[in-house]
């Protein structure tokens, strides 16, 4: 027999009912499920994979961005393209550190034409950090892709190395020179963070 309740002027009666399984997902509250990248990806699919879940995650204003359709054109950026937010030298200079070319660590002609001439932009909002990234990922790329055989990103941690040895005498100020290569330091370790197996991580930065 099933209990009855009753209560003043009303009679309430129980009655089975189905019940929801601990797994059932409401229709206002979509499940949300941490997307998974195989490792035997191409590494560069892995990168575009990972930036664009990256960029939508730290730039909510960039899930609910309007179509490219609708947005006036001096607003578009080509976000693959760096020359879009370095200088001309700096970005053959920047090309050339990811190539295939291995560069001679005392080569201070290369060294200043990426370092030295102009300052590398300041990161002061999360958009500027979102156009960096999107700016550098195929340089990041092809850094990745090259250096276990050039090493010219180990030869860029040797160089700032020997700049913040130097800065040590004039600790006040830091030069031009010194902040672009921990800047180029950051941004690159960022994409490398993101992106790499603990394992490729290692041989990115044992290569040298």
């Amino acid at each position: 027999m099933q209990p009855r309740l009753t209560a003043p002027n009303k009679t309430l009666s129980f009655s089975k009912a189905r019940r929801q399984t601990s797994n059932s997902v409401s229709p206002i509250s979509p499940e949300i499920r941490s997307p998974s990248f195989d490792l035997s990806d191409p590494l560069s699919t892995r990168f575009a994979q990972q930036t664009t879940l990256t960029s939508t995650v730290s730039n909510p204003a960039v899930a609910i961005k309007p179509s490219l359709s609708s947005t006036p054109s001096s607003l578009l950026r080509k976000q693959s393209d760096p020359s879009n937010l370095f200088t001309a030298a700096q970005t053959a200079a920047l090309r050339t550190l990811c190539s295939n070319i291995a560069l001679d660590l005392h080569d201070s002609s290369f060294w200043s034409s990426l370092l030295l001439q102009h300052k590398y932009p300041v990161t002061h909002t999360p958009q500027d950090a979102y156009d960096v990234e999107m700016a550098t990922v195929g340089l990041a790329i092809d850094l990745a892709a090259n250096n276990l055989r050039t090493c010219n990103f180990n030869k860029l941690c040797l160089y700032l190395l020997s700049l913040l040895r130097e800065l040590k005498s004039h600790p006040q100020t830091i030069p031009v020179q010194t902040y672009n290569a921990l800047f180029l330091f950051r941004v690159f370790s960022n994409h490398f963070a993101g992106n790499l197996t603990n394992d490729e991580m290692m041989d990115q930065f044992e290569g040298f």
